[in-house]
């Protein structure tokens, strides 16, 4: 399959058989198995139904396989050759997206973080291919690619992202965060009114490139119509402009301001870019912070320098909304806000020098929140101490449970354990036979009712106050329980990697909190080292770690 739908690329952008007039492909994919999940993946699909009443043919799949989605590629390719008109060609891919050194390809869900270069080439979507498909349609082409979060690794000569090989004139390429390209598809493409890529930039944070009709709207409505000349035939297409004037739009598109604007409808008033000209000088006059956002574009951040400014956002407790490394309507609007609390104008667009500001005092509040998180542990730890020494230090049970009970995380936490757990073994060993077989089923069934059964039968057995502990432990109230599975399914959304997992308890180990062994499984070692992370540095003591607790671990660790 995969070769005879490269065929039939190549056959589409050599010979440039007629297109169907105005289709799309439009696939989103957010049930990845092995790979972080896309949660706004399919939401791109909301604009099927709109555009198919606007007379756009759709080919459209959600959470596609690898087989399924050479079948779906191959359906899109079906319509465009059975067309009759060439017209308008978009693509818009959200997902998991990896690259390679030459190529980019868009991943199904059946794709794994061990997917190495030859996998992806055979299972994924190459948007080589597309662009080439595309590239049969200059000026009329449009591909739209939303990116999903970029955690873990996948296998050698890989990465995620969408690096785009050279994009062929004449073909528009929107790319940005998921759910902004899923709004943007929805609120602006489906409904042609606003013009398309100063939407995407201005009003969604999308990232233009290639072929960029500022003013236009794609799937404008169109007259099919054409002038007839007086003899009833239809008028001739205008001639190719000239060289000169040819040279000189090129010139002026490249330097996009209003003096060349003016330059080129002073040279060429009623050229064949006249109009767009104009529009362009109406465009730049009206776009507020053109400058600063063409100025950001000058900067050339890259995704790593995109994170690590979402990263100091988070820790000034401006929120960007993820780290992903994309900046959409969550980051801009944080920028916005930081900007504004600075005294800068809040354009949502960074200079190199508030880029350098804003590190400055992340790096400061970080090293406040260490500072902080020093003292409330020695103090806790003092507390602790003088506690231990009321309790567990006298060496018996109820010290030791007392002890457990107060701090179950604390510094002699793993003594007093150890203890009672020696102490629980003589009890047993000296209980008559008879509490011994009681207790055996109380431990079978493991209940409270149990438990409670065995201290009606041996109040002073010498296992009483272990069968109390156990019910204390086990008669938690729902909201207890409802707040640990919150907790729970949180971390489980960061959709994290192995790898991440063992950077996390390493982190723990170097901060002395006791992890257990480094090996990316959360144990119960790791569970305690967590809370005490948490613990101290008053974030909530849940033992499970969501975005704030992993941005405060690597900044602790980058600061101390």
């Amino acid at each position: 399959m995969r070769r005879l739908i490269t065929s039939a690329v190549l056959g589409l952008s050599l010979s440039g058989p007629a297109l169907a007039g105005d289709v799309a492909l439009i696939v989103g994919n957010d049930a990845y198995g092995d790979l972080p999940r896309n949660p706004a993946g399919d939401e791109v699909l909301g604009a099927v139904r709109a555009l198919e009443r606007a007379g756009v043919t759709v080919i459209s799949g959600e959470n596609r396989r690898a087989a399924d989605l050479d079948r779906l590629f191959g359906d899109f390719l079906k319509a465009l050759e059975e067309g009759d008109a060439p017209n308008r060609v978009a693509v818009i891919l959200s997902g998991q997206f990896a690259e390679t050194a030459n190529d980019a390809y868009f991943l199904p869900v059946d794709a794994d973080d061990e997917t190495d270069i030859n996998t992806v080439r055979d299972t994924g979507l190459a948007l080589s291919a597309v662009l080439s498909v595309l590239a049969a349609a200059p000026g009329e082409a449009l591909l739209v690619l939303g990116e999903g979060r970029d955690s873990g690794a996948l296998g050698a000569y890989l990465s995620y992202g969408a690096t785009l090989p050279s994009v062929p004139q004449g073909v528009t390429v929107l790319r940005g965060a998921a759910s902004d390209v899923a709004d943007f598809a929805r609120e602006t493409l489906a409904a042609r009114e606003t013009p398309t890529v100063n939407a995407a930039e201005v009003d969604y944070g999308l990232i233009a490139e290639g072929y960029l009709p500022r003013g236009r709207v794609f799937f404008a409505a169109q007259d099919s119509a054409q002038p007839a000349t007086e003899s009833g035939g239809i008028t001739a297409p205008a001639p190719l402009p000239r060289v000169n004037e040819a040279e000189l739009w090129a010139t002026t598109r490249q330097a996009d301001t209003i003096g060349a604007y003016r330059s080129y409808l002073d040279a060429f008033p009623d050229g064949p870019n006249a109009e767009t000209a104009r529009k362009m000088i109406r465009e730049i006059e009206t776009e507020p912070f053109r400058a600063e956002r063409l100025a950001e574009q000058g900067l050339r951040l890259s995704r790593e320098d995109k994170r690590s400014i979402q990263r100091n956002l988070t820790l000034l407790e401006f929120d960007p909304r993820g780290i992903d490394g994309l900046f959409g309507r969550g980051s801009r609007a944080a920028i916005g806000s930081w900007q504004g609390a600075n005294g800068f104008a809040a354009t949502t667009y960074l200079t190199g020098n508030q880029i350098a500001l804003l590190a400055s005092q992340a790096e400061r509040r970080a090293a406040e929140l260490e500072e902080e998180a020093r003292i409330r542990r020695e103090l806790q730890e003092r507390e602790d101490r003088a506690y231990w020494q009321q309790t567990g230090a006298l060496g018996d049970a109820p010290g030791l449970r007392a002890y457990l009970r107060r701090y179950p995380d604390g510094v002699f936490a793993e003594v007093a354990q150890e203890r009672l757990r020696v102490l629980e073994e003589a009890a047993q060993a000296e209980a008559a036979q008879r509490e011994q077989i009681a207790w055996q089923i109380a431990e079978d069934e493991n209940t409270v009712e149990a438990y409670r059964d065995f201290l009606r039968d041996f109040p002073d057995g010498a296992l009483a106050e272990e069968a109390k502990a156990r019910i204390d432990a086990m008669s938690r109230s729902p909201e207890e329980i409802r707040a640990e599975e919150r907790a729970r399914e949180a971390e489980e959304n960061l959709g994290m990697s192995r790898r991440t997992r063992t950077l996390i308890e390493d982190r723990l180990a170097k901060l002395g909190l006791k992890p257990g062994k480094v090996d990316g499984d959360f144990d119960d070692n790791t569970r305690r080292a967590i809370r005490r992370y948490q613990d101290a540095r008053g974030l909530p003591v849940t033992g499970y770690v969501n975005q704030n607790t992993v941005v405060r671990l690597m900044a602790d660790s980058l600061f101390r």
